[in-house]
Order: structure tokens, then sequence, then C-alpha cells
């Protein structure tokens, strides 16, 4: 059975939205909340609301409309005090999480940032003028990894795994499961994970808020291929999973990964198996075998549909 889950219950994520904002937001029906996926403002920009299948626009009296003239329109003010709030009224502590374009909220939701970037030699340096945020909100789906779990491990040894998906088709999702099983939840496995938007367990000040297993470790916020590395080396884990991998560096310290005998789990952009070994050195891996199994998601039956399995 699959349980969704998210903890807007035991943080409210209207604490960290700033004046009239936070009052239209108070006025919604509490129980569309369960489903909501991201909520999106900016100066001078109709207040909005995404749901899996739909966007809907929120009036003054915090009521749904498909118009966005009738909308609620948010002011440069209430986005430049929301932010403050999320940074708990220290922008400049938060500067470097800044840089990244997103910040991570207690519970797991993620404030995604727009703004102008200050820039030195090709690298950012600071941000100012935010024009707009997006609050990706946190869910978790307890038991969606019950399916194919036997796929990947028969309690003993564990099998390098590739999940392949088009964006938001569930992929992280299933790997937040697969950590949450092999960690404590139905195998005893040393699960490390490397999280590198803090998407995977939500880790806000040093305690996961999404559950990833009671003996997973997390390199939070940290580059994948440094943080594979790093987690090699002090933890000694039988398995390491992490998103979105594609990169040089990626490849390299997978392949170290897989000399030292230690297993990965990792996720990829892509439609099919083809469609990933186009991706540069990530391909390589495909075309080698290096992994053992490979899972293939889509949404076309919903999101998280798994087309194979093989």
């Amino acid at each position: 059975m699959v349980v969704t889950s998210n903890s807007l219950n035991e943080r409210p994520i209207t604490k960290y939205l700033y004046g009239e904002l936070r009052e239209v937001m108070e006025k919604i029906d509490k129980s569309i909340f369960k489903e909501l996926v991201e909520i999106r403002f900016g100066i001078d920009k109709p207040l909005c609301l995404f749901f899996q299948n739909s966007l809907v626009f929120i009036t003054k009296n915090g009521e749904f409309t498909d118009d966005y003239k009738s909308a609620f329109y948010t002011t440069k003010e209430m986005v430049e005090g929301s932010l403050q709030l999320m940074c708990e009224n220290s922008i400049y502590a938060m500067s470097e999480k800044l840089k990244s374009g997103f910040l991570t909220l207690p519970g797991g939701h993620r404030a995604g940032i727009c703004a102008h970037t200050v820039c030195e030699g090709g690298k950012i340096v600071s941000i100012r003028d935010i024009s707009a945020i997006s609050i990706r909100i946190a869910h978790q789906c307890i038991g969606f990894a019950e399916k194919i779990i036997d796929e990947i491990t028969d309690g003993k040894h564990i099998k390098n795994t590739l999940v392949i998906s088009p964006p938001r088709c569930g992929k992280t999702t299933l790997l937040r499961d697969i950590a949450r099983l092999l960690g404590g939840g139905k195998f005893l496995f040393k699960t490390a994970i490397v999280d590198e938007r803090s998407e995977i367990a939500a880790m806000y000040k040093g305690k996961a808020y999404n559950d990833v297993g009671f003996l997973t470790v997390v390199m939070d916020n940290c580059p994948k291929a440094e943080g594979i590395l790093m987690l090699l080396r002090s933890m000694t884990p039988d398995v390491i999973i992490t998103d979105e991998i594609g990169g040089d560096d990626d490849v390299y310290a997978i392949r170290n990964l897989i000399n030292a005998g230690v297993k990965i789990i990792c996720s990829c952009h892509g439609y099919d198996e083809e469609d990933a070994s186009r991706r540069g050195r990530l391909g390589e891996l495909i075309k080698q075998r290096i992994f053992e199994k490979i899972i293939i998601l889509s949404a076309r039956e919903g999101v998280g549909t798994i087309e194979r399995v093989y």
C-alpha cells in the first residue's frame, strides 16, 4: 500500500508568507494542501497554485478561479518579506544557499528563487532584486518502491540500478522509498544518500524530514561526485543513492565506487535506455552494462508509472 504524506500540518507553509499574502493563503480550505504541488508568486503577478494535473489562481478571498485577471496579485513587499521569513530574517547568512537558486525549508519544502544575478568570471557571486518565488511542496509516498524492491535486492546483495525518467515522473520519489526500504524499512543495509538539492531526504539543520530509513546517512547539499567519494571514504556504505547523474565527474565517482565494491542506485533524465545512452559519459556506463537493473518510469498512467524493469 502506498501512503502519501507531507509535513504541512507539522510546519504550516503559510508561516513563510508575508503580510496579506499569508492572509489570503490562510483563507484557503486546508484540505487542498494534501494535493498541492507548488505555490508560485512574484512581483505584480497573480497568485497561483499547481496541483498534479491542474493550475488555479487564487482570489483575495482565498477562492479558486480560472481567470488570472481576478486573482490576487502579490507585491514587491510581499515577495521580499516572504524571502526574509524563509531566511529567518538573515538573507546575508543564507547568501551562499541563495546563489544556488533555492532554499530548503523545514518539512523539506523547496523555495525556488528568481532574481538578478551578479557574476564574476562566469560564476554567480551574489543575487539581488528577487522577482519571484516558487515553493514546491514536499510529499512522501511510503510504499512507492515496494513493487520493485525485490528486483533490486534479495536481502543479501544489491544490484547497481539506474532509474530513467522524464522530469516530474517520480524518480526522486522512487529513490527516496528505495532508501527507506534498504536502510531499515525492510532490509538492514548501510545506506547513504548524496542529496545535492536536498530533495531526497529533505534535510534541514541536520534532520531528515522525509523517512529514508534509520540506517541511512545523508550528505546534504553536496555535489554528487564529491559526496560519493566522501561517503566512500568515511561511512563504509553498502550502497549509495543519488539523483540525476550525468556529468563526467559523476561517472568518474561511480566508477571508483563500483571498483571499491560498493553498489550505486541513481537516476537520470530520459525516456528509455536508448535516450539515456546518448548522454555523454553516462551512456558509456549504460553500454558497458555497469547497471545490473534498469527501471523506466513515465506518467502514462499517472506519475510513477513503471514502464519496464530489466
